[in-house]
């Protein structure tokens, strides 16, 4: 049943459209840029929270939808460890980080 109660992602919309180069400003480059249908691109950024020896615990994705045609977000999503995508990344992260312990 826990499982089941577990939140995977939230999605915002903002009223007014959100220039693309205002989203880079404020968060730099994107770690991936994600092409979708219809001209959509999601703008990823990865949130990764480490202990003090750089194991990461928590990671979460933040997708900026952004129109190509206009460079215009209407729309971001923050995904958690539930989603499948984000799972992945995490878990290659944490094979990352052990790698360097096992040389």
């Amino acid at each position: 049943m826990y499982l089941a109660h577990q939140v995977t992602g939230l999605t915002g919309t903002w009223k007014q459209a959100v220039p693309l180069a205002k989203i880079q400003e404020q968060y730099g480059k994107p770690d991936e840029v994600v092409n979708k249908k219809n001209g959509i691109k999601f703008y990823r950024y990865w949130v990764v929270t480490k202990q003090k020896d750089d194991m990461p615990i928590a990671v979460h994705a933040v997708d900026f939808e952004v129109s190509d045609a206009k460079k215009m977000c209407v729309k971001y999503s923050v995904y958690t460890e539930g989603a499948e995508f984000v799972q992945e990344k995490t878990d290659a992260l944490r094979r990352d980080w052990e790698a360097r312990f096992d040389d």
